[in-house]
């Protein structure tokens, strides 16, 4: 079965556009390479998820997901190939966060290099399944929720970019009121109270390099849980 890489190329990713560049370093790496390659730029939110959804399900071929931009992007082409067998999805970190590649334990520069990416070995790591959406790394409830919700409005305000956005949409978060009533079930224990925080995560990291759960391991099985009460 012959293998097409799909690139998926954000232009809204980072703190500015750089897909132009992000194109030119495509082409520069497949030159050489026989496989066939498509380069998709996306054009809103959900976009990047519709298209890979719509090349996997021909099915015959086999292809691989590049996805180029930040976590979002990335979250974005997991749920559009989930479910699939002939596709692998891989990373090209250039968002504002790109915490997923922390949670692999391998060396960051490894995912800058195009040339490792497109030809290097896969791996099955565990999915989370919320609410009929998927994530590779944490889903969570709660005041970290909120802050994430606030980044893209942040990122709008004058002279705010990347982790400085995170950080705004911490503090206005916290004038907020912190916790809330949760009844949460974990292998048939319940907890009940109020919770700043719930978080279950595969991974390790999130919101520009928070690390809530160190242990958490991608592709050991387990669903791990940080419960902050209030």
């Amino acid at each position: 079965m012959e293998e097409s890489i799909v690139f998926i190329v954000n232009p809204a990713a980072g703190k500015h556009d750089t897909s132009r560049e992000t194109e030119k370093l495509i082409r520069e790496c497949m030159a050489g390479d026989e496989r066939q390659y498509v380069i998709y730029k996306t054009k809103a939110p959900g976009d990047g998820e519709s298209y890979v959804r719509s090349v996997a399900v021909r099915g015959g071929n086999r292809h691989l997901f590049v996805a180029c931009g930040g976590d979002g992007t990335l979250n974005e082409v997991v749920n559009g190939a989930v479910g699939y067998e002939n596709v692998t999805v891989t990373h090209y970190p250039c968002g504002s966060g790109n915490d997923f590649i922390k949670s692999l334990r391998i060396k960051p520069e490894y995912f800058k290099d195009m040339g490792r990416i497109v030809s290097g070995e896969s791996a099955k790591l565990d999915i989370i399944e919320c609410g009929g959406r998927y994530s590779i790394n944490i889903c969570s409830v709660g005041l970290d929720a909120r802050i994430a919700a606030d980044v893209p409005k942040m990122k709008k305000l004058p002279a705010v970019k990347g982790s400085g956005a995170y950080m705004l949409a911490l503090v206005t978060n916290m004038m907020k009121r912190l916790s809330e009533k949760y009844r949460i079930v974990v292998n048939g224990e319940e907890y009940n109270g109020e919770y700043i925080i719930v978080v279950a995560a595969s991974g390790t990291h999130y919101g520009s390099g928070f690390n809530p759960i160190p242990e958490a391991l991608p592709n050991d099985g387990i669903l791990d849980f940080l419960l902050v009460k209030k």
